[in-house]
């Protein structure tokens, strides 16, 4: 059995504990109503994307990808096509795990600057990716899980937080693609979303990858996605 590379094997889980480092803001999102309910865009809680790890403290089979820690979207070295929705690129300090410490994020180049500035600890990019998912074919659709209906399917949309290989598999093939692709949206194309075993050495842990389809996303979806 391979062993867990310490400073990797939980990197998809680091959003948690990075959840509370914000960087305070004055801008106010708009407010918008729909049937009778005034909100912004900060009050929709889109739910995590988790991938188990052989230390995960919650339950799913290890290497599958995990909505909100309860619910398994795809197995292991599985693959579906998705819509990727939204991608910001952060930067954040390069913490250990064993240290109850959160990492202070970097949010804008102005940020980095700063952050470096004050930091002791190595600074490492990172990245948020929201996507967009579709039951796997032939499952029986959970309507608490894929909620939102759209073009003739049931969707489920999360949040994935990536760093170090999971970034490069996943944020870097976007970013490659809408930089030698100016003219075609990311969010037009269905991407292809998988987990597979890295491993280096004695150490393995499971990653996420991102790979860039034939399949265009229809109109209606991509209408859906522009609004993001």
């Amino acid at each position: 059995m391979k062993a867990q590379m310490p400073e990797e094997n939980e990197e998809l889980e680091l959003a948690a504990k990075s959840a509370g480092s914000t960087t305070t803001t004055t801008e106010v999102a708009p407010v918008r109503q729909v049937h009778g309910l005034q909100f912004d865009m900060s009050d929709i809680d889109i739910p995590r994307l988790n991938i188990t790890q052989k230390t995960s403290s919650f339950e799913a089979p290890t290497g599958s990808l995990v909505l909100d820690k309860t619910h398994v979207i795809l197995q292991p070295n599985a693959g579906i096509n998705v819509g990727v929705v939204k991608a910001d690129k952060m930067w954040r300090e390069d913490t250990p795990f064993d240290e109850d410490v959160v990492p202070q994020i970097a949010r804008t180049p102005e940020e980095l600057a700063a952050l470096s500035a004050r930091t002791s600890y190595p600074i490492i990019e990172f990245a948020e990716i929201i996507l967009m998912i579709p039951p796997v074919p032939g499952e029986e659709v959970d309507h608490s899980v894929y909620q939102f209906p759209i073009a003739g399917n049931q969707w489920a949309i999360g949040k994935l937080n990536v760093q170090k290989d999971a970034y490069r598999q996943t944020f870097k093939r976007l970013a490659t693609f809408q930089g030698l692709n100016p003219t075609v949206p990311f969010f037009a194309k269905q991407w292809n979303l998988s987990v597979g075993l890295m491993t280096k050495g004695k150490y393995s842990w499971w990653v996420p990858s991102l790979k860039v389809t034939d399949e265009p996303v229809s109109e209606e979806i991509q209408s859906f996605l522009s609004q993001f």
